[in-house]
């Protein structure tokens, strides 16, 4: 009834004498809406636990994204290198899942959050299909950091043009990290240092960020 009742209050309620009122229904199909993923994963020897557990989770994941019938791309990236793994940007369960055993021989001084906007950015210029990402004027564009640090960043006192950065791509950032203010200890999880520079990046995209 929303919609009948719309069309009266916006108009002018004049009409002809002895004129009648007709409907009519309209059917539309609205486009599924187009979201490509970029996953940051901390390959550091710290990871053991977290890294199982995105393993665990990625059923999980998949299922909600198809049930919400959404069109979507995953790719993964490290703290310490901006190729994306595997076969770029996948649609595949079992591919993700492969791509997301990142390893634990990383560097210790991680910079999630600099090789996630280079990742974004070689995504851009890249020609391949599965190495490019998708037209941004239909398709939006989620960078997902996990890891039990904070980022280590190659531009002190000036996270801010971070944030501008990840703007300027149209990127909203979330992240998994340890809790402001003292991190967290959990068991069979391991334990994570508070990971306060993804968190504030989440927040100034319109992201959000989880334990």
């Amino acid at each position: 009834t929303l919609a009948p009742m719309n069309d009266f209050s916006n108009g002018s309620h004049l009409s002809d004498e002895s004129a009648t009122l007709a409907t009519r229904c309209e059917k539309r199909t609205t486009p599924a809406l187009k979201t490509d993923f970029l996953f940051v994963v901390d390959n550091t020897i710290s990871m053991v636990e977290e890294q199982q557990a995105l393993q665990d989770a990625a059923q999980g994941l998949f299922d909600a994204f198809q049930r919400a019938q959404l069109d979507f791309r995953v790719g993964v990236v490290t703290t310490d290198s901006d190729i994306l793994r595997g076969g770029g940007f996948v649609t595949s369960l079992n591919d993700f899942r492969t791509a997301a055993r990142v390893g634990l021989d990383g560097n210790t001084t991680e910079l999630g959050i600099e090789f996630g906007l280079r990742a974004l950015r070689r995504a851009r210029m890249a020609t391949a299909p599965n190495l490019t990402l998708r037209d941004p004027m239909n398709t939006g564009l989620v960078v997902i950091f996990m890891s039990d640090e904070d980022n280590k960043s190659i531009r002190p006192g000036m996270f801010g043009s971070y944030v501008t950065d990840y703007r300027m791509e149209n990127a909203v950032a979330f992240s998994i990290v340890g809790p402001k203010p003292t991190g967290c200890i959990r068991v069979g999880r391991g334990e994570a240092q508070p990971g306060d520079q993804y968190i504030d990046l989440a927040n100034a995209t319109g992201g959000s960020s989880g334990s």
